[in-house]
């Protein structure tokens, strides 16, 4: 038995389509959250390049969208782009003024800047629209430790602790009042409280063993950094702090058994071996610290990290030619002039032949790298070195706008721009770029 005529079943199937079609396209609402879901997978697997490219696209999707301004925000916080996060929280705040998280995050950069005033302003404001959020109590306390309120501070953060508040930062803030007011006692009391609430807390336990360690007591120090490494055995910072505690403490074999195994673990990283020459530098074993990198060399295919390291080295011991003898091996492992680790060699190279007066080999290395990348900071700011030094003004200040507009942070990068509309006979342009590097 047929169910629908001919006509009336294509029509069907042309509805059914129809209805799929526009079920499957997604909604601006969905759409945006997609982006927004995606920024926050990324963001927390620490793929913070990825991330803020998915959070712009949500704002695409919705330029209103107050969350997304917050996580850019956060993401300059990240790459220590204060200013740039002021906009973002400020921006957020604008849309959504609610948004607890980015309100504190403007209470802590006025703390930073010393604009105590605004920052209560800011954390009065999320304590009086939810006097429970636990964010806000803890920025008020550090407040007040930043105005040097010490007893007030020291009363507010006892309450949350009798109030049941447990957070390593409560601690570490009475631990900071206790160690300013020279009370070391208490100290060592509050810290071992706040690991006893927080066994897992690599801060606490990294600030109770320098309390020992200034204090001479190795043996404590000793057996608090062996748990630091327990908790955290990845980061070879605390295996570096425990050899220079073994080293200090007259315990050298057992300091370079440390740093042996360090070497040991993981022959291959290069930051590690960058780690321990910097250790070594610091107790004058240069020798060690040459080694330490040359044996990298060795066994690591295109250690571009470790000629640079190396470089840097044999610079501070005064011996160029070895330095750029060093950058122009690592040159060797690759014919891609567009390689970044290359470009970055190359960038070198021009800038200790700059500080070595040597500018026509500086300005041939700086044009190789501008040639791949027109924007590159490094070369365009030793390029307008260059120019400066030949009294070229114009290209001067070509070169040091490009370093301004790709790093707004940079305040030498003003501070020369400036010099270069200055030697142009452009005070008043020079006058705009120093306010501007004022703002920064």
């Amino acid at each position: 038995m047929r169910l629908f005529a001919k006509k009336e079943f294509v029509l069907i199937v042309m509805l059914f389509v129809g209805f799929s079609f526009f079920a499957g396209c997604s909604s601006p609402e969905k759409k945006k959250m997609k982006f927004y879901d995606q920024g926050m997978i990324l963001f927390e697997s620490k793929d913070y390049v990825k991330a803020r490219l998915a959070f712009k696209n949500a704002l695409q999707v919705d330029p209103k969208f107050a969350k997304a301004y917050f996580m850019l925000g956060k993401l300059d916080i990240k790459e220590n782009n204060f200013n740039a996060a002021y906009g973002k929280f400020l921006k957020t705040v604008e849309l959504d003024p609610k948004h607890s998280d980015a309100q504190l995050g403007l209470a802590k950069i006025f703390m930073a800047a010393k604009e105590f005033d605004k920052a209560n302003e800011k954390v009065d404001l999320v304590l009086k629209q939810d006097p429970a959020n636990a964010d806000g109590k803890l920025v008020k306390g550090s407040l007040l430790v930043a105005e040097k309120k010490n007893n007030e501070a020291e009363i507010y953060l006892k309450k949350l602790l009798e109030g049941g508040e447990k957070r390593p930062d409560i601690y570490l803030l009475l631990a900071s009042i206790y160690s300013s007011g020279d009370r070391p006692d208490e100290m060592r009391k509050i810290l071992e409280a706040g690991i006893t609430s927080n066994p897992e807390s690599v801060l606490l336990h990294v600030i109770l063993a320098d309390y020992f360690a200034k204090r001479k007591d190795t043996d404590h120090a000793e057996k608090i950094l062996k748990k630091i490494i327990g908790l955290d055995p990845e980061n070879i910072s605390y295996k570096i702090s425990l050899a220079r505690l073994y080293w200090n403490g007259g315990r050298k074999a057992d300091a370079t058994q440390t740093l042996k195994d360090i070497l040991e673990d993981d022959p291959k990283n290069e930051d590690n071996r960058i780690r321990l020459a910097q250790f070594y530098l610091d107790e004058k074993l240069s020798k060690d610290a040459e080694q330490v990198l040359l044996d990298g060399i060795g066994q690591i295919d295109k250690a571009y990290k470790l000629y640079s390291s190396l470089s840097k080295f044999y610079v501070k011991m005064k011996e160029t030619d070895k330095s750029i003898e060093t950058l122009k091996k690592a040159l060797s492992l690759d014919d891609n002039p567009a390689n970044p680790d290359i470009l970055q060699i190359k960038t070198e190279l021009a800038g200790i032949y700059l500080a070595s007066s040597q500018t026509v080999e500086a300005e041939s290395y700086a044009d190789q790298v501008l040639k791949e990348d027109p924007k590159s900071i490094d070369a365009n700011y030793i390029k307008g070195q260059i120019y400066l030094g030949r009294n070229d003004a114009v290209n001067a200040v070509s070169s040091f706008r490009t370093v301004v507009a790709e790093r707004p942070e940079l305040i030498p990068g003003y501070l020369r721009l400036a010099e270069a509309h200055s030697k142009n006979d452009e005070l008043n342009l020079a006058m705009d770029t120093l306010k501007q590097a004022l703002d920064v």
